[in-house]
């Protein structure tokens, strides 16, 4: 990895902890300007949901984590030093315009 691919890594590290995503399930790479994204995308969640919530919890945790993954697509594609962005989240699939939870297997 050459210096400028490894200076864009750190920097689109740190977009993704700004945007709230836990990073610890999520492989960043950046080979020559170009940025893939693999494994699971998931906002890190911040509050312990109260009992009979569980179902809204749901329902807010997918409605987080799309609008971090429209952010951070937006944010990563206005960056001048990216090539190429590519996604292949287990948990996630792009359609359309927007973003559909899957099933993990």
């Amino acid at each position: 990895m050459n210096q400028e691919d490894f200076r864009l890594q750190r920097l689109i590290e740190a977009l993704l902890i700004r945007n709230y995503v836990d990073t610890r399930k999520l492989d960043v790479q950046v080979i020559s300007g170009n940025v893939y994204l693999d494994g699971l995308f998931e906002v890190a969640n911040t509050q312990i949901p109260s009992r009979g919530e569980e179902q809204r919890d749901v329902i807010e945790t997918h409605h987080e984590a799309r609008r971090a993954l429209l952010q951070v697509e937006q944010q990563i594609r206005a960056m001048s030093e990216v090539n190429g962005l590519y996604f292949n989240f287990r948990n996630w699939t792009k359609a359309g315009g927007g973003w559909v939870p899957t099933k993990i297997h």
